[in-house]
């Protein structure tokens, strides 16, 4: 399987590829989805290394947000304009060899016209691309990876049958009796003590028969009633005990953390949250009363699990084992 590379920029569209890489890894394998440049080593060129990787790819995805065009670095000056630029090198390198390259629009972004783009980049704005909404996330991403599908393979092969055991034909086994013929074969006489004898074997063999089926019947029928009177008691211990509370919708819509505002949004038995300057996302996971899950971002330092969110009674409050407080 040819592998997914994804190509973003950490300050437009961090926490939407964080979230689409968990679920490319979970729709194509770990060893089929590669995100980051990592430990380039020292002295290598990293134009080189850049162009490496993206040529073992099968398709480029290039996350656009609403700043991915006019993005500029710390002396003013555009991006994509800088021909050291990682997206542009990454981008660039794809389109270079004619590898798919898929625009994936988040933020209500919009596809970038060729001359907004600098030479190397403008056949980008002629790839069909795909828009992939926090509302309609789940949908979205459906589309997204049927369309990979035919640029990548199949995703997480099914293990090859075993072949069948091959059955031997049975042999004839030559019998080593000695045989008699007519003339000599001696003609058993039935003695009456021999009689009697298989009498009492087979009233013997009908008597044990006859006595463990009625031990069995017993031994079933008391295990049928012992297993009916520990079913009846847990049915009345589970209808003493409170059923868990399951987290409400009611935490749905905008919350405040300090200076900062979030956005909540619960998708089934998911919540979705994402601070307002997108500095940080995170995807959490029901669990009773509670909210458990990670989050992502510069300003948390790349990734912080095990954060638990609680809601109060009312929903009128969020606490976090993380020490943050959400207020309406």
């Amino acid at each position: 399987m040819r592998s997914i590379f994804v190509s973003y920029r950490r300050d437009d569209a961090e926490g939407e590829a964080g979230r689409l890489f968990d679920d490319l890894v979970a729709q194509f394998g770990e060893d089929s989805v590669f995100m980051d440049v990592a430990a380039i080593e020292v002295g290598r060129d990293f134009r080189k290394a850049i162009d490496d990787s993206v040529a073992t790819c099968g398709v480029l995805l290039a996350i656009i947000g609403r700043d991915w065009i006019d993005a500029k670095n710390a002396s003013g000056q555009r991006r994509l304009d800088d021909p050291s630029d990682f997206v542009r090198l990454e981008t660039a390198s794809a389109l270079k060899r004619d590898i798919p390259v898929v625009p994936v629009l988040v933020h209500g972004a919009k596809m970038p016209s060729a001359d907004q783009l600098p030479d190397g980049l403008k056949e980008l704005a002629y790839r069909n691309g795909v828009e992939v909404t926090h509302a309609r996330w789940n949908s979205d991403i459906q589309l997204l990876f049927k369309a990979l599908r035919p640029l990548v393979g199949e995703s997480k092969a099914e293990p090859a049958p075993q072949p069948a055991a091959k059955i031997k034909p049975l042999v004839p086994v030559e019998s080593k009796a000695p045989a008699f013929t007519a003339e000599t074969s001696p003609t058993p006489t039935k003695k009456p003590m021999g009689i009697i004898l298989a009498v009492v074997a087979a009233v013997l063999v009908v008597g044990a028969i006859g006595g463990y089926m009625m031990f069995a019947s017993g031994k079933g029928q008391e295990e049928q009633r012992a297993a009916a009177e520990q079913k009846a008691l847990a049915d009345n211990v589970a209808a003493d005990r409170p059923a868990a509370q399951a987290p409400s919708t009611c935490i749905n819509g905008t919350w405040h953390e300090g200076s900062f505002d979030w956005d909540f949004n619960v998708s089934g038995s998911s919540l979705f949250i994402k601070r307002t300057d997108e500095c940080i996302a995170g995807k959490f996971e029901a669990y009773g009363d509670e909210w458990r899950g990670e989050l992502r971002g510069e300003c948390v330092g790349g990734i912080r699990k095990d954060v638990v969110l609680t809601p109060n009674a009312d929903c009128s409050q969020v606490r976090s084992n993380q020490g943050w407080q959400y207020k309406r």
